[in-house]
Parts: C-alpha cells; sequence; structure tokens
C-alpha cells in the first residue's frame, strides 16, 4: 500500500486522540511524599548554605565584594576560583574568563565547590521538578499537555509541566522525583524502551544486511561506531 497525505494525518490524529486521553486520565501523585520531600531538599539547601558561608572561599568573597557578595553570581564564583584562589580552570570562555559548569566544579574537587555543585543540583530539583510539579496537581493527579505537532522529529513533547524531560542521570535526583509517582490502587507502573525503534524500522524497511545486523546484533552499536567515525577513533 503507498502512503498518503490522508493516512499521515490519520497517524497523527489517532496519535493526538491517544495522548489526549493519557491528558485527562492524568498520573497519581503521591502528595504527602511529595510535600515532604519538597521540605526535607529545603532543609538540605539551608544546610548547605550555611557550610558554603562557613566557608574560606566565602570569607575571600566578602571580602572581595562586601554586601554585592551573592552565591548565585556565577561570574563573582569565577573570579573568586581562578583569579584570586588561583585554581586551574578545566576550560574558558570565548571571552578567556575560567568556566565554572559543573565539569570544571567538579575538577577542582574541594568541599566548597561540592557543596556548591550539591545546593545547585538541590536548587534545580526544587524549583523546577519538585515545586513545578506539585503546582500543576489537581486533586492527587498530574495531567501534562501532551503534543504531536510541535517537534519536529514527531515525537511526543509535553509541558506543564514538561513530564518527558524528568532527570535519571543522577541517581539520586531521579528517585526523589520518580518516587512521588505511583500506580492506581491494583494497577502498577511499568517502563518501556523501544531501544533505537527508529533505526530498526529503517532497517526492515531498506532490508541493507549492515544496518540488520546492527538491528540484530547486541554487540554491535550504531551510537558508538558513528562516534568512533566522527572523532577519527578506532
Amino acid at each position: 500500500m503507498k502512503p498518503t497525505t490522508k493516512d499521515a494525518y490519520k497517524l497523527l490524529h489517532d496519535g493526538m486522540l491517544a495522548l489526549a486521553r493519557v491528558e485527562e486520565v492524568g498520573m497519581c501523585i503521591d502528595l504527602d511524599l511529595m510535600d515532604r520531600t519538597i521540605e526535607e531538599t529545603k532543609e538540605r539547601v539551608k544546610v548547605l548554605n550555611t557550610a558554603l558561608q562557613d566557608s574560606e572561599e566565602w570569607r575571600v568573597w566578602r571580602k572581595r565584594y562586601g554586601a554585592k557578595s551573592n552565591l548565585g553570581s556565577r561570574t563573582q564564583l569565577g573570579k573568586i576560583l581562578f583569579e584570586i584562589l588561583n585554581h586551574t580552570p578545566l576550560s574558558k570562555t570565548k571571552t578567556g574568563r575560567g568556566q565554572v559548569d559543573v565539569d570544571c566544579l567538579a575538577k577542582i574537587d574541594t568541599d566548597f565547590t561540592r557543596n556548591y555543585i550539591s545546593v545547585e543540583k538541590l536548587k534545580k530539583l526544587l524549583s523546577t521538578y519538585l515545586v513545578g510539579i506539585r503546582r500543576e496537581v489537581c486533586d492527587g493527579l498530574l495531567h501534562p499537555s501532551f503534543n504531536l505537532h510541535l517537534v519536529r522529529t514527531y515525537r511526543s513533547s509535553s509541558s506543564n509541566p514538561n513530564f518527558q524531560n524528568i532527570p535519571i542521570r543522577d541517581a539520586e535526583i531521579g528517585k526523589l522525583i520518580r518516587s512521588c509517582f505511583v500506580p492506581r490502587k491494583g494497577h502498577t507502573l511499568v517502563e518501556i524502551d523501544y531501544g533505537a525503534l527508529e533505526f530498526r524500522i529503517c532497517a526492515c524497511f531498506h532490508r541493507d544486511k549492515k544496518m540488520v545486523d546492527y538491528a540484530c546484533n547486541p554487540q554491535l552499536d550504531i551510537h558508538r561506531d558513528m562516534a568512533a567515525e566522527c572523532y577519527c577513533l578506532n
């Protein structure tokens, strides 16, 4: 069968109806756990901020900036670490300033930088995820908006909140957020990973031997090998 514009429309139309049903039904949130997690996270941020303000780095910071001292200022942080305390930056910006992203701070690896990284993670967890999700909950249910017409790859996206962008690489942060999502009575939450679905579909369509090998052989990894080729590595 040759696909037509009408077929494509029906695929997206049916997909939107399915996602509208998901949005209507919503997902259960353990509000007691979420509220406790919010308060515990606030307390952890408070404790870590106290540790930062008791540090030698902060005393130097206050001496340099006085009443304008701001722990949230990355510009001030960079000047203190690299220009006054003489730490070596892992990398620099286009203007020649030392970068103060997580990787650069982790390389310095002092009590101050470790606490600073932890505070920034927890503040992000608190404002964007825990409080952000809590604000959208209605009668114990979260109803994110799902879309199929906004992303150029035609994958779905979501907003209010962005339910499809909950962090998992940081195991602790991911667990704190995901533990608040609970199944309905008599149901179980499962995770389904399609594993390079688009590539496998292409392999079925083209029937190219190389593609089929990559799709079927667990010892082969198309992402790894393409990255190696891009960076001229073995």
